[in-house]
């Protein structure tokens, strides 16, 4: 909610603040909603790493006190400065995100990942929902409900300072609940040592490097197994991971899982004997998932972004001539399908269709999808029929419909992928870079978004290169991402149903 709330009247802010016209508001939007994203893009890599170390509670509970205190000073933004301060601030302390992908990651098994995983979408479509809903209808509350707020000096000087005032009471209120309640789920902290299961590796091994193994079997618990190689290294055959889509844990979990022997090497059965595994941080499973979820975040900024711009440019320049209370019921209704779809729809999808195929899925449709907003401006809402401006809401809500379908199918299943990918027990460290590479597109698409729409109404030039320039462009990036889903591999969409979870005595 902390996003979506300013979606509606953040154009009107700047608009306050008299620095530009029309055309050019675009460009210093761009710029507020870069801050918090370039921010988070420095710190996100960090967070995941200190995540992995102190815990994820610590974590979460200081990114909503750092979300809690830079919406207050955003609400009272006077000036584009102190606008981009305020937000960068959210983005420094706010490493949320993927710490609670890395919290959902280990607490979820195959038997319900699909589910929590919506779920956690579900909490962004209430917030998709109830956000531009508040800030659209509670923005300049002493001009909009002089009855109620008239009286008060303070919101006239600061006309967005209450929808930004109840974000942050939201956040409050998820700090008190999880300071009391939040358990920590990191598995060094718990107690417990990741391992993995016999058949995993074995079935691993094989289709990495078939042959016959050098290598004694050894017991050492009926869980527990291991081979000693014949230059002395042992072979981990039952190294798993605390959830299943950890799917291996880190050199330090190792040495504390096998302390007894020398953990330097890994067998592998091949012909020639055993061979030391190379030891990556980032397997190319995790770094082609890593680059599709950060097109999908690249694309999904940028047209969030060109979206409030465009509704609220006059139909004269190619817009629609929305104000922020229509920016704010329209985005509502689409948090609505997004509900729907979390919560229902791709629950019952996950039962049948593995992720991969259902992101595959979401992000075909982008190419076609984008080109309908300009369509509906250009001969729907600029129609000298009656009757057909009449389609302009239907139009533009089926089709902003269809949009946030394919946004659940992609966002939803990238985010199970990223974890499923991950290796060693770095399900920190992966979903810190994924989040660190996705802020990074997310801080360089909203300014380029608001450069490009300001620069198609201010050049002059004619089809493609006039409103329609932006939308083109996101056209074809949707092609470029539908086109590089292709080359993940199947693997990061399968579930993993053999898993132990270990404590210190049992191996």
């Amino acid at each position: 909610m902390s996003m979506t709330i300013l979606f509606p009247f953040v154009y009107f802010m700047v608009r306050d603040f008299g620095i530009a016209d029309e055309k050019n508001i675009g460009f210093y939007v761009g710029f507020i909603a870069s801050s918090f994203s370039l921010a988070q893009f420095l710190t996100s890599l960090f967070w995941g790493w200190v995540s992995d170390r102190v815990g994820r509670r610590p974590v979460l509970l200081l990114g909503l006190i750092g979300n809690t205190v830079s919406l207050l000073m955003f609400g009272q933004s006077h000036s584009l400065w102190w606008a981009i301060m305020s937000r960068s601030l959210c983005g420094f302390l706010n490493g949320n995100v993927g710490v609670a992908k890395s919290l959902l990651g280990e607490i979820t098994d195959a038997t319900n990942q699909t589910k929590a995983f919506s779920l956690f979408g579900l909490m962004w479509s209430i917030g998709m929902i109830c956000g531009p809903i508040l800030g659209g209808f509670l923005a300049n509350p002493a001009t909009t409900y002089p009855g109620l707020f008239g009286g008060c000096p303070f919101l006239r000087a600061n006309p967005y300072f209450l929808p930004c005032l109840l974000s942050a009471s939201i956040s409050m209120i998820g700090f008190t609940v999880g300071f009391f309640y939040l358990e920590e789920t990191l598995p060094r902290l718990r107690g417990y040592t990741a391992v993995r299961t016999d058949d995993e590796i074995a079935g691993r091994e094989e289709a990495a490097s078939p042959g016959v193994s050098d290598c004694d079997t050894l017991s050492t618990s009926p869980n527990h197994t291991e081979r000693r190689c014949s230059s002395g290294a042992i072979d981990r055959d039952s190294v798993a991971t605390v959830t299943e889509y950890e799917q291996e844990f880190s050199i330090e979990d190792a040495h504390s899982a096998v302390e007894a022997h020398n953990t330097d090497a890994v067998c592998c059965r091949t012909s020639d004997g055993c061979q030391t595994e190379e030891k990556r941080l980032l397997s190319e499973a995790s770094v082609r998932v890593i680059t599709g979820y950060s097109l999908l975040a690249f694309l999904s900024i940028i047209f969030d972004e060109t979206l409030s711009l465009w509704s609220v440019t006059s139909p004269s320049h190619g817009g629609l001539g929305f104000t922020s209370s229509d920016i704010g019921f329209c985005l509502s209704l689409m948090g609505c399908t997004t509900l729907v779809m979390q919560l229902v729809v791709y629950p019952y999808l996950g039962r049948f269709f593995p992720p991969l195929h259902l992101y595959q899925i979401g992000v075909s449709f982008y190419g076609i999808v984008y080109l309908g907003f300009p369509f509906i401006s250009t001969y729907i809402a600029a129609s000298p029929s009656s009757y057909i401006r009449r389609l302009t809401w239907p139009l533009l809500l089926l089709n902003l419909a269809i949009r946030h379908v394919c946004n659940v199918l992609a966002f939803t299943s990238v985010m199970i992928m990223v974890n499923n990918s991950s290796t060693r027990g770095n399900l920190g460290l992966v979903n810190g870079v994924s989040q660190t590479s996705a802020a990074f597109v997310r801080c360089i698409g909203p300014a380029l978004g608001g450069i490009m729409w300001a620069w198609s109404l201010t050049n002059e030039l004619p089809f493609p290169f006039n409103y329609w320039f932006v939308f083109l462009c996101l056209s074809i990036l949707g092609l470029v991402t539908s086109v590089q889903s292709r080359y993940i591999p199947g693997s990061v969409g399968q579930r993993r149903d053999k898993v132990q979870t270990l404590s210190p005595s049992e191996h």
